[in-house]
């Protein structure tokens, strides 16, 4: 395990110390080394070993099993005997997938995993600093796979540093499953219908029959009143504020994996046979029931979560639990796949032949186009000072010489020496008066950037 030591600010602004352990694999030279990000409420097992955590490994298509004789009983049997979820599965996670594919990778759990991603954002940095540091990983270029709210991690990671020069060139891929990148409705209906969500829920646990459907409505209760999962609220201010202004980091290649499966395990009711209930009698133990059981799917139940029909997150071919199909692409172009598998299946991949993994496989092998480069000019240049003037901020593709259409962002003063902020198209000319700011020991000149869609932000240079 690495440990990397990296630091945050608490409410009152005092910096305090982390240190996050991190489990590095080295790889082929010529492959990325993959940074795996667990999603919500995760672990350092999530993509390592998902069989013991999150578990949820049901094999939902395993054959019931027959009748089982319990054998002589002094009451008779009536109705049901037990409810319970299908049996689990052994599973592979995406880690032993990829360091058998010859791929390095990372792993490590993140702070706050109930909580906001501002400080998982952090983490994420400073990791990624490290594995561009040291050895084994160094040398590598890096991909990332996100699941859940993993992927909602790494973009406000990649738009935080979208013109770091350390990453400049570095990032290959970014590959998500089941992210809901513009989030999810049941969120939304949960703080809708939390109060009532609470109140049935007791109620329901005093009736056998009715206790599954409990834990059902429990588990999404739980899920999405954490801070967490009120981020991922539709409409939420953190996805207006991620989306905004945002585009691919240059040089990566973006795809969206999701899943269309609200199936997730059947209830198997094990119910008495009719002449478990019937008297017999031997010679000494007089009366008895011999009680003899057999296993069904329960009704109105089963499967679980597919019985709850209330947003896309859990119909057929429209959702995977907690993510909906469609929020679950990029707001920008990008690849798009999607695979009957639920939230929790995005792990591990239970199709035939790994169809999910491979697919992945294939995106994290394929040849990153190279980035793209800005080249910006000014006229006139050198740009005067504090003084009306006509300025044209040019941007072209530095490659084609092509014209980019892109937006100029100007940190200017007033006359008055407060600071001042204005955006207006480059390529054509614009009436401006930039000024200094004059301080004790010191001159503030003017400032600004160009942003353009998969482009990086570009400083200007006014020439002063």
């Amino acid at each position: 395990m690495a440990e990397v030591g990296w630091t945050s600010r608490d409410e009152q602004g005092r910096v305090v110390q982390h240190t996050t352990s991190v489990s590095i694999t080295d790889g082929a030279p010529d492959k990325p080394v993959v940074v795996l990000l667990h999603g919500f409420k995760g672990n350092l097992h999530h993509m390592d070993t998902p069989g013991s955590s999150p578990g949820f490994n049901y094999n939902y298509s395993a054959p019931f099993p027959p009748l089982r004789d319990l054998g002589p009983k002094p009451r008779p049997g009536i109705g049901i005997y037990s409810v319970e979820p299908d049996p689990t599965k052994e599973v592979v996670g995406w880690k032993p997938f990829l360091e058998q594919a010859g791929f390095a990778t990372a792993n490590y759990a993140q702070i706050d995993p109930e909580g906001s991603l501002a400080r998982p954002a952090l983490e994420l940095a400073a990791v990624v600093t490290y594995l561009r540091q040291n050895p084994p990983t160094h040398t590598k270029k890096l991909a990332f796979l996100a699941h859940s709210r993993g992927g909602l991690l790494v973009r406000k990671f990649l738009k935080d540093n979208l013109s770091s020069q350390l990453l400049a060139g570095q990032i290959t891929k970014v590959i998500t499953l089941g992210s809901a990148h513009s989030g999810t409705e049941l969120a939304n209906l949960a703080l809708l219908f939390q109060t009532a969500i609470d109140r049935v829920i007791p109620s329901l646990r005093q009736q056998p029959s009715c206790a599954i459907l409990a834990w059902q409505l429990g588990v999404i209760r739980d899920i999405v009143k954490s801070p967490a999962y009120r981020e991922l609220r539709v409409g939420s201010p953190f996805l207006a504020e991620l989306a905004a202004n945002e585009t691919p980091f240059p040089g990566a290649q973006y795809y969206a994996f999701a899943g269309t499966s609200p199936l997730f395990t059947r209830i198997r009711v094990w119910m008495y046979t009719p002449d478990s209930a019937i008297p017999r009698w031997t010679w000494p133990r007089g009366t008895y029931y011999r009680h003899r059981i057999f296993v069904t799917e329960m009704p109105f139940i089963s499967p679980l979560f597919n019985t709850l029909p209330l947003s896309p997150e859990l119909s057929g071919g429209a959702g995977d639990i907690l993510a909906a199909t469609q929020r679950a692409y990029f707001p920008f172009p990008a690849g798009r796949y999607t695979f009957p598998l639920n939230h929790a299946e995005l792990l591990w991949d239970p199709t035939t032949d790994a169809t999910l993994k491979n697919a992945v496989r294939q995106r994290l092998l394929e040849t990153a186009a190279p980035p793209r480069q800005l080249r910006v000019s000014v006229s006139p240049e050198p740009t005067p000072l504090n003084r009306q003037i006509q300025l044209t901020v040019q941007t072209v593709d530095a490659q084609t010489n092509a014209p980019v259409a892109s937006t100029v962002h100007l940190d200017n003063y007033t006359t008055s020496g407060a600071a001042s902020s204005e955006e207006f198209p480059a390529n054509s000319p614009r009436s401006v008066t930039l000024r200094t700011k004059t301080e004790i020991n010191d001159v503030l000149f003017p400032s600004g950037y160009v942003r353009a869609p998969n482009y990086p932000r570009t400083d200007i240079d006014f020439g002063f």
